[in-house]
């Protein structure tokens, strides 16, 4: 996973070329301040307003030697990563300013609050053409995986603003989305398209097929599923109702042909918590 730590250009020409690096601030709380790709334009607005010297340091948690948590130490909900120790050189993988190009090329798409009430997109280019990615599991636990959905809906139930989803008992999601009860669905920019296409047709089974997308996952603020920093559109859910289909009540026996496999999905409705989106591009105008 790929983690950021943010640092002035004076200070990293002191310490680029040491094997082990040590933040200031280490000294001060004891660990090294860090944050997730999509987390980088909240931290520089609220930490470094105006500064223009600012590198980001992207870092490969999995070749540090020191340990990663995520947690929140000033009473938000929104969890950081933080680095308990001296981070090993080898596990920085490049480093750029933080000029306006570079955020927009590096760096994950800001999303703004959407009530559910403005809530507005093209529902049908939205599953059909646009897609979305189906992810569950439990971020912080490194358990969790992502397919692309393109069969769904969304609408009111029991007096709840849902999302219903569909997923085949054969997809390696299937045993996640059973065992854990959150899940997101994020939608992306056309850029991302050949991504989608590799999770929605490689098998979480068969090797680290999100890592081969280029995708960053994120932890979310409500549910322990992730996000994704690339997305433009994140919808938080919590499970509230799963059924199989029954082949017997299919009133349009066409409908069968889409199961040569007799693998007939499970449908699973869950309550849409937070809907966050670009700006201008998901409100209701």
């Amino acid at each position: 996973m790929i983690i950021i730590h943010l640092v002035d250009d004076q200070s990293w020409e002191k310490i680029k070329h040491q094997p082990n690096l040590l933040s200031d601030a280490f000294e001060e709380v004891g660990f090294i301040h860090c944050c997730l790709p999509g987390q980088v334009e909240h931290v520089l607005r609220q930490w470094f307003p105006g500064r223009k010297d600012m590198l980001a340091l992207e870092i490969e948690t999995e070749q540090l030697t020191s340990p990663v948590v995520f947690e929140n130490l000033e009473g938000g909900k929104e969890v950081f990563p933080h680095i308990y120790g001296l981070v090993n050189r080898n596990a920085v993988l490049k480093w750029y300013p933080l000029s306006n190009d570079n955020r927009s090329k590096h760096m994950g798409i800001e999303l703004k609050e959407i009530p559910f009430y403005k809530f507005n997109t093209k529902i049908f280019d939205l599953w059909d053409k646009t897609w979305l990615l189906l992810t569950s599991g439990d971020f912080h636990k490194g358990d969790f995986n992502s397919m692309t959905v393109a069969w769904g809906s969304l609408g009111i139930m029991w007096k709840m603003p849902f999302a219903m989803v569909v997923v085949r008992p054969t997809r390696y999601t299937f045993g996640l989305i059973n065992k854990y009860d959150t899940f997101s669905l994020c939608a992306f920019p056309e850029k991302y398209r050949q991504a989608l296409n590799l999770l929605g047709t490689q098998s979480g089974r068969d090797g680290d097929k999100i890592n081969a997308s280029g995708l960053t996952p994120i932890g979310l603020e409500t549910i322990s599923a992730p996000g994704y920093a690339e997305a433009d559109l994140i919808m938080q859910c919590r499970k509230i109702y799963s059924e199989d289909f029954n082949p017997k009540k299919f009133n349009d026996p066409d409908i069968d042909k889409n199961y040569p496999g007799k693998d007939y999905h499970r449908m699973v409705f869950g309550e849409i918590l937070r809907i966050k989106g670009e700006n201008g591009k998901y409100f209701e105008k």
